[in-house]
């Protein structure tokens, strides 16, 4: 029984996993085209500058302003100022970003990583996004607007690239043997497990930990 027990739970965590990587794609495909769209604004943009211009210098002020509106109206529908370098993982934190301040939870992001990344970047961002929704979950529960917060920062130094996430607990966290936050409802803990998966997989160095209210998982991968 525990054999079948663990086997469903592995087929049910490579289809979550292909899932994830389907949508981090289809996010990242999204991403570029706004980038795309941003591109032919900016090329448009000296046109329209010089459309308006010369409507006002002729004293057509109304059309001018029209111009103008529906230009601003069509820069505000292009893509956001990056947050990361590297097009797959600021795909995962544009997203997240987006949840956050759907559920009034603030979301900073630090990072320094370059356009590419010597590593896998696709389960490098399932991993980020296991982290980002765990860390989402929790923050949901903290009922102080103001310590609604998850700091983010993603670095690189020399030949390594660190991440750090840290958001608030509405309860003090438990590990277990392994270090791994201790769950004991059915369904949670996956995200870790998956994360510590990842870790143990390319030999990087993981912790969580837990300390003034307050959970950290930091990660360091590289040489």
């Amino acid at each position: 029984m525990i054999n079948t027990h663990e086997k469903s739970a592995q087929t049910h965590y490579a289809q979550t996993l292909l899932l994830q990587m389907k949508a981090l794609l289809d996010t990242n495909e999204a991403e570029k085209k706004y980038r795309e769209d941003m591109e032919i604004l900016r090329h448009d943009m000296h046109h329209e500058m010089g459309v308006i211009v010369e409507l006002f210098r002729t004293g057509k002020t109304a059309e001018a302003e029209a111009v103008y509106a529906d230009w601003q109206s069509s820069l505000d529908l292009a893509a956001p100022g990056a947050i990361c370098a590297e097009s797959m993982l600021n795909a995962v934190f544009t997203r997240f970003e987006r949840k956050a301040a759907d559920k009034d939870i603030r979301l900073f992001v630090t990072s320094n990583v370059p356009e590419s990344l010597p590593l896998d970047t696709i389960k490098l961002s399932v991993m980020v996004s296991n982290a980002l929704e765990n860390a989402l979950a929790a923050t949901e529960q903290i009922p102080q607007r103001d310590k609604r917060v998850i700091r983010v920062k993603l670095m690189q130094n020399g030949t390594q690239i660190g991440l750090e996430v840290i958001n608030p607990c509405a309860e003090p966290i438990e590990f277990d043997e392994k270090g791994l936050p201790a769950s004991y409802k059915a369904g949670h803990g996956i995200g870790a497990r998956s994360i510590a998966a990842f870790a143990e997989e390319n030999g990087y160095m993981l912790d969580f930990g837990y300390a003034d209210g307050k959970f950290t998982l930091r990660l360091v991968m590289g040489a």
